[in-house]
């Protein structure tokens, strides 16, 4: 997620981090987030990968809205990423 030279291999891996969805990588997805505004050819971010590994993480819905576990759509306002960094810090904190 930190080295690699393509954009979307590091949003696969920050968002696998989510799926994973262990406290440890906390730290470095909030690091990804920050930083890591990279576009790929699909038009997603390493960055918005993290936010959303955040998301699933905490089992929040800043990035997008659970309907169902399969099943999500687009928030009715743009999420609060410094809320969601700050939620995460607390969670990794706590754990």
């Amino acid at each position: 997620m930190k080295s690699d030279t393509d954009a979307q291999v590091r949003g696969t891996a920050a968002y696998a981090l989510g799926g994973i969805g262990h406290a440890a990588a906390i730290p470095a997805l909030i690091e990804t987030l920050e930083i890591d505004h990279e576009y790929d050819q699909l038009g997603h971010s390493p960055s918005w990968c993290a936010a959303t590994a955040l998301d699933d993480i905490l089992k929040t819905n800043h990035t997008r809205v659970r309907i169902t576990d399969r099943l999500c759509t687009m928030p009715a306002k743009a999420p609060d990423l410094d809320l969601l960094k700050a939620q995460a810090m607390e969670f990794y904190r706590n754990q």
